[in-house]
């Protein structure tokens, strides 16, 4: 099973997924105080992606990084892209730490081929029928989910219970 994270620097977007169809929990991550300041909350969502990964034990994380500044637009994006990035840093060095050497980054703008947010959700919505748009007002669950289903059908390899990549080779290559 697989973690997908969508953080950001107020909630973590996530999802657990056992195959590109096969969604096994979904939901948000949020810090107990969401109006602390970035550098007490963003530890607090840090924790609870560990707890996460405590208490699921995936066999390896994907997180969305976002390599430019869509999303972010503007010059308050410009003040805000640091906060963000410290975000990400600490769900990866969380993950790291607890996972050495399985957790995967993937760029924003690679899986999503830079479709709306709306149409994204719409998207995981149909493919999923126990995820919920109403209840993601951000769409960051949606965002985890399709992140993840995106990782397992194009970027992930099966791996062995130690961790190992099972690489599948064609008849011929055998």
């Amino acid at each position: 099973m697989i973690l997908a994270l969508d953080p950001s620097s107020t909630k973590v977007g996530y999802a657990l997924m056992r195959g590109p169809s096969d969604l096994h929990e979904a939901g948000l991550l949020k810090p107990g105080k969401t109006k602390d300041d970035a550098i007490i909350r963003i530890p607090a969502l840090a924790a609870e992606v560990s707890a996460l990964i405590a208490q699921e034990k995936p066999t390896e994380v994907v997180i969305e990084v976002s390599m430019s500044s869509h999303g972010h637009a503007g010059q308050a994006g410009a003040r805000t892209l640091h906060v963000y990035g410290m975000a990400v840093g600490y769900c990866w060095a969380v993950a790291e730490a607890l996972m050495p050497g399985n957790v995967a980054t993937v760029d924003a703008n690679t899986w999503t081929g830079r479709v709306t947010k709306a149409t994204r959700t719409q998207r995981v919505a149909r493919l999923f029928p126990q995820y919920k748009p109403d209840t993601d007002r951000g769409g960051d669950i949606a965002d985890a989910i399709g992140l993840g289903r995106y990782y397992l059908m194009r970027m992930g390899a099966p791996r062995n219970g130690d961790g190992v990549r099972i690489e599948i080779l064609p008849a011929e290559g055998r």
